[in-house]
Order: structure tokens, then C-alpha cells, then sequence
């Protein structure tokens, strides 16, 4: 199945299909990628308890969780709210 669009040329055409093609064998490519990854054994065990050494600039942490905020109709009960960054915070 050929897609075409008014007013291109062959050249255009023939660009864009190379294209598609690398953009299909990349997403198959990732796929194996994360198939292996979940394939893998368990590693090792820690020896101990990791503790950050420091904090982050302004002693904020330095780790952080992005999320999309959420619906009000999606949280869970009225006994939470939507904090800064849009994180959960039981009251």
C-alpha cells in the first residue's frame, strides 16, 4: 500500500518510504531491546542499604518522579490532595 500527498515529487516519495522503513526496523529494534532487558536473571544481591551520601542542589533531593496530573474524578478518595508537582499527599 503506497501513501501518497498531493504535489510531491518521486524523489520526496521515495525519501519517505527509506524513512518509514528505518522508523520500523528502529521500533523493532527497541522492542528486542526491552524484551532482553526483561529477560535478564536477578542481580546481584546489595550488601547493605544505600544511602544518599548528599543532597541535591538547595538541599533539595535530587531524585524525582514526573507524572501527568490527574483528574479530580480519578483520585481515590476526597482524603487526598494534589500537592506540588503534582504528586499524591495523604491529609
Amino acid at each position: 500500500m503506497s501513501i501518497s500527498f498531493p504535489g510531491e515529487s518521486h524523489e520526496y516519495r521515495m525519501a519517505r518510504n527509506r524513512l518509514l522503513q528505518q522508523e520500523v526496523e528502529l521500533r523493532r529494534a527497541t522492542e528486542a531491546v526491552a524484551a532482553a532487558r526483561r529477560a535478564l536473571p536477578p542481580g546481584g544481591v546489595v550488601p547493605q542499604d544505600y544511602v544518599f551520601q548528599q543532597a541535591g542542589p538547595g538541599d533539595t533531593p535530587t531524585f524525582a518522579i514526573q507524572a501527568m496530573p490527574l483528574p479530580m474524578w480519578l483520585l481515590p478518595s476526597t482524603s487526598w490532595k494534589l500537592a506540588p508537582y503534582s504528586t499524591l499527599e495523604n491529609i
